[in-house]
């Protein structure tokens, strides 16, 4: 499957919702409809200070680093901006063969929050670590299934995900465990 920006945790968790609400409510596809780019971000609010997130212990493998973090948020991006104007990375160029991989470090719920501010006012959070490759594994610590969102869809479900640029392309960033299989 392919995607330009996808992840774990908090932005799994509002893309999960937001899907439910547009197919469960007229109401709520108007309103999204007419605050368009603030939805999201007010989702993720909602998500954050109500704790629906996962909190997730994580390997994480480029090339060229293996690192393990404790986080809320994981967004693996080839473009710079999530749901219309959340900044995720300054670098991050669908053109390049690259990908970039943010961990926000800070998984508390005034950590979470803070990150989604500075996104929101164009700034790479604070808390962010991020690292630019071509392939990246993501694992969820001890084999904690948890969902994988791209592009505004839940994607799957699982404990691994292997991630790689394809060449040549616009929607660069392909899991080949992301059909659902692991």
């Amino acid at each position: 499957l392919l995607a330009t920006v996808g992840g774990l945790g908090v932005g799994a968790t509002i893309t999960h919702e937001m899907n439910n609400l547009r197919t469960c409510s007229g109401s709520f596809k108007a309103l999204s409809r007419a605050i368009h780019k603030h939805t999201y971000p007010l989702l993720g609010a909602k998500a954050i200070l109500s704790g629906a997130y996962d909190k997730m212990s994580i390997e994480l493998t480029t090339d060229t680093h293996h690192e393990l973090f404790v986080t809320g948020c994981v967004l693996v991006a080839n473009q710079s901006i999530l749901g219309g104007d959340l900044l995720v990375s300054h670098d991050s160029r669908n053109t390049d063969g690259m990908m970039e991989v943010m961990v926000l470090t800070d998984a508390t719920k005034t950590g979470l929050a803070k990150a989604l501010i500075e996104m929101r006012m164009g700034k790479v959070p604070s808390s962010a670590q991020i690292r630019k490759c071509r392939r990246a594994r993501i694992k969820v610590m001890n084999h904690l299934s948890t969902t994988f969102f791209g592009d505004g869809e839940t994607i799957c479900n699982g404990s691994v995900f292997d991630l790689e640029v394809l060449p040549n392309s616009l929607f660069l960033i392909k899991g080949p465990l992301l059909s659902g299989a692991q």
